[in-house]
This record gives C-alpha cells, structure tokens and sequence, in this order.
C-alpha cells in the first residue's frame, strides 16, 4: 500500500463512529500491512528479482531498465539482444559485451591491445592489419594479403625484389612481358604472341622453326596444310582434304588403298566404269548395269523402242545379243 493510500485510509477510520479500540485496531493493522509492503520490495530489489511496476508495459523495477526476452538490466548496465551487459563491459557488438567500441570487431571482442582487421579477425600487438588478415612485423601488406617475408608490392601483387607486374604475375628481370603474359628464358614478343627464335605467330601461339601454321594451329615440320588441316608428309590435297602418298586422288575424290581411277571413280583394278559404278573383271556392262557370270547383254523389243538388258546366255536367236 503507498503512502497516500494509508493516510486516506486513516482518515476514513478517525472519522467513523467506530469505538476507538476497534478503530486503533484497523489503524495498527493498515501501518503495519503497509511496511510489510516496503520490506517485500527492498528484498526483492536486492535479489535481483523482477517484481512490481513502475511502468505497467514491463517487469521491471524503478531502477532497473527493461531488456529484450523479459530479463531487467541493473543500473548502469547496458541491454545487448536479450543480455545485460556490465558496467566494465558496456559496448553492444552485434550480442556481445566489450569493454569500448573500438573493441567490437564484426561480431566478437577485441582484447585490449588489439587491432580489429576487418570482419571479425583481431589482430595481436605487434601485427598489422590488412584487409581481413594480420600481417606479421616482417611482411608487407599488399591489396589487402600478406606477402612472404622478403618479398615486395608491385602494383598490386606480391612478388620478390627486382621483379615486375606482367598482367598478374611476376616477370624476372630477363624475361620479357607480352600482351600480359611473361615470356619464357630467350623468347621475344612477336605480333603479341611469345616465339622462340625464328618462330611464326599463329593464333595465340608461336609455331617452332620448321613447321606450318594452319588455321591457328601448328602442323608437326614435314606436315603441309590443306584446307586448314595439317596433312602429313607426302600428303596431297584431294578436293579439299588430305590423301595419303600411296593413294590415288580421282577426281577430287581420295581412293581407298589399291584402287585405281577409272573414268572418275575408284575402282578396284582390272573394273571398268558402268554408269558412274564399278563392273568387276570379267562383267559386261550393258545399259548401266553390270551383267552377272552366265549373262549376256542383249537388245530387246520394248513396246514400240529398243533396250538393252542382260539375260541368260541361252536366250532366243530373236535377241540380237553380245557379250
């Protein structure tokens, strides 16, 4: 029960026609409910309790300031995603405690001394950030990594004393850098494309001394090029395309091995050319088409014309026949 609350009680009591004894007895009994009341609080204050409202939208007391979760921070403390964070730790680092905030690091704390590198790396006394990293006393720091000790920054990159950026990669004083790309020992830049010497550019290569360039490739030496394809040596070009040295080339046609070309085609030998196929030895070609063993080729009756057709070779002497 308050204060005002008590004396309006009081009051009430005095003035009713109530015997004095029964009124002193309702009086002793409020003063003494109220202090019972006050000595509840100050327990449970210094239990650390929540109890009674001093705003009736939280569980706190007067002193205490309300925190995510139910929980009431102390005076002096610091409310942290749903913990209290000490007056020696005060700082909110993303639901951790530090002690400042220059020690919250991403999503940790940073012991006194330490440097935050980024992210939640923390570096020791005698590192030096870089990037998200922790460089050593005796490395550099370039483009946020840590060289090797003894190494060097070249615009960019990490490479050793002397040394020069050749599109990413480092390039030895006696080698040369072309198109971003570091030659080999005793190579030159040619047309943009590393060559030994007396190598031809080809495509994004260099071809050796002694061999072709074909259609951005390079043929073995000996080998020629025909219709951007590397034929081997002795090879010809047989309409377009690569035809052995023993093979025959009719018209623009390679032949297997051991055939001959008769009248344009290939043919195996002794066959003769019967309407753009091959009759072997021995057949007659007749209109065509090649007359089997036992067949004549004979001039018949076909309606009103003529044809020539193989038939057996005893036929009617009708059939001018030929064989």
């Amino acid at each position: 029960m308050s204060t005002p609350n008590l004396i309006d009680n009081i009051s009430r009591i005095l003035a009713s026609p109530l015997p004095r004894r029964e009124a002193l007895r309702l009086i002793l009994g409020g003063v003494a409910s109220a202090f019972a009341g006050m000595w509840a609080e100050r327990a449970a204050a210094q239990s650390g309790a929540c109890g009674t409202l001093h705003d009736p939208h939280d569980n706190c007391r007067r002193w205490q300031s309300p925190c995510s979760g139910g929980r009431c921070c102390e005076s002096g403390s610091t409310c942290c995603y749903g913990r209290c964070c000490d007056s020696n730790h005060p700082y909110c680092c993303n639901g951790q405690c530090c002690s400042s905030k220059y020690a919250c690091c991403g999503d940790t704390c940073c012991n006194p001394g330490e440097v935050c590198a980024g992210g939640h790396t923390c570096c020791k006394s005698g590192e030096k950030a870089c990037g998200h990293n922790c460089c050593a006393s005796n490395q550099t720091c370039c483009n946020g990594q840590c060289c090797d000790a003894g190494e060097v920054c070249v615009s960019g990159i990490c490479c050793n004393p002397g040394e020069r950026n050749c599109g990413g990669e480092c390039c030895a004083p006696n080698r040369v850098c072309c198109n971003g790309h570091c030659c080999g020992t005793g190579e030159t830049c040619v047309n943009g494309v590393c060559c030994t010497a007396g190598g031809t550019p080809c495509g994004n290569t260099c071809c050796e001394p002694g061999s072709v360039c074909c259609k951005n490739k390079c043929c073995p030496p000996g080998y020629t090029c025909v219709n951007g394809k590397c034929c081997g040596p002795g090879s010809k070009n047989c309409g377009g395309y690569c035809c052995p040295a023993e093979n025959v080339c009719c018209n623009g046609v390679c032949c297997d091995a051991g055939e001959v070309c008769v009248n344009g085609i290939c043919c195996s030998p002794g066959s003769n050319n019967c309407g753009g196929h091959c009759c072997p030895s021995g057949q007659t070609c007749c209109s065509g088409n090649c007359c089997k063993p036992g067949e004549v080729c004979c001039r018949i009756r076909w309606g009103r014309s003529w044809r020539y057709q193989c038939m057996p070779s005893k036929v009617s002497p009708y059939y001018p026949c030929f064989s």
